[in-house]
């Protein structure tokens, strides 16, 4: 008897799932996170709105100033007009969190290609070696199609599932 409970124990994984529920659950969440995933890659092949048309160059520009931005200037700069942030031109006007998520991209990207975040020179910049690195580096955060975070609140809703 006693070795029947244990071994009934032992079948058990956390909050009274049996292994093999647990298994065909962790299945099915990798299933669907490596196919939101390949959609997402798949969108991020096309183009996005402004590209190459001066002198604001879209949402990919944007995100890439947002980058400059925050790696050149101090945190209390971020937000206000200055003559090296025209708010103007693509102002920051997200909260700050994402602001902090451009600034550790633009820390990553000045690592790998200081060009990409040149305060003042980098405007209009435009590879497709920074773009893939952007599309990677927001992979879970960003709208592969925009250059946008707006389905940062659905990934962290899905992920607290």
């Amino acid at each position: 008897m006693r070795q029947a409970r244990l071994r009934e124990e032992l079948d058990q994984v956390p909050f009274g799932l049996s292994q093999r529920a647990a298994m065909e659950k962790w299945s099915l969440m990798t299933v669907t996170v490596l196919l939101a995933l390949t959609v997402r890659w798949a969108v991020s092949l096309g183009s996005y709105s402004g590209a190459g048309k001066p002198p604001m160059y879209g949402d990919y520009e944007a995100q890439r100033h947002w980058q400059e931005i925050t790696y050149n200037l101090p945190i209390r700069q971020w937000y206000f007009n200055t003559s090296d942030n025209n708010l103007l031109y693509w102002g920051l006007d997200y909260p700050p969190l994402t602001a902090y998520h451009s600034f550790i991209c633009a820390y990553i990207a000045k690592f790998i290609n200081p060009d990409w975040v040149a305060l003042h020179s980098s405007r209009g910049y435009e590879s497709q070696a920074h773009k893939l690195f952007m599309r990677t580096t927001g992979l879970i955060l960003i709208d592969h199609g925009h250059f946008q975070y707006p389905c940062s609140a659905l990934d962290e809703f899905v992920f607290m599932e």
